[in-house]
């Protein structure tokens, strides 16, 4: 298992759906994933920071594992099968020791960000997508300070247009509220 991380949300036409893009950590591979509207704005709201006024379903799990008196110790992309994606959420507990529980990669990787476990990823799977796609695994350049808030700008108008798409106005004039704000910053 390698270290990754998520360095992108974007909206994948083909597939109708988002790709949530990891990049390994020590390397320039990648791997995207897709999901659908409501799971990339779980991940989308987790990797940029906002807060809900109220908890989400992923906030409300958080909570939950909190409330056990557990911690995320780590998220595990396992592997591919049939063309889904397997993932593990690896939860620390006092008395119970280590847990470990199946996943969609999305609910993974919005649990594993709103509580700052590392995410990680098969190598297996990193070497594949790069076989398979050497067109996608281009060198990922750090962004330069300005083009983080505009990046950071980007990422919230694609949260912004899916909010607005599941017709959840509450998230949408928060995420609204944000980007205004950091549009003058």
């Amino acid at each position: 298992m390698l270290e990754v991380e998520v360095i992108r949300i974007s909206y994948n036409n083909p597939d109708r759906g988002y790709a949530i893009t990891l990049k390994d950590i020590g390397s320039e591979r990648i791997l995207p994933i897709i999901v659908g509207a409501t799971e990339a704005q779980a991940i989308a709201l987790a990797f940029e920071g906002v807060e809900m006024p109220r908890p989400l379903t992923h906030d409300l799990l958080v909570d939950v594992i909190m409330a056990l008196e557990s911690d995320v110790t780590r998220v595990l992309i396992t592997h591919l099968s049939k063309g889904t994606y397997f993932a593990k959420i690896v939860l620390q507990h006092d008395q119970e020791g280590e847990i470990t529980i199946d996943s969609r990669p999305s609910d993974a990787i919005a649990v594993g960000l709103r509580m700052n476990a590392p995410i990680f990823a098969s190598e297996t799977l990193l070497n594949k997508t790069a076989e398979e796609n050497p067109e996608i695994q281009k060198p990922v350049e750090p962004p330069e300070a300005d083009s983080s808030t505009e990046e950071t700008l980007k990422n919230l108008q694609n949260i912004l247009q899916i909010a607005i798409e599941e017709e959840n106005y509450e998230a949408a004039a928060k995420i609204r509220d944000r980007i205004s704000y950091l549009a003058k910053n």
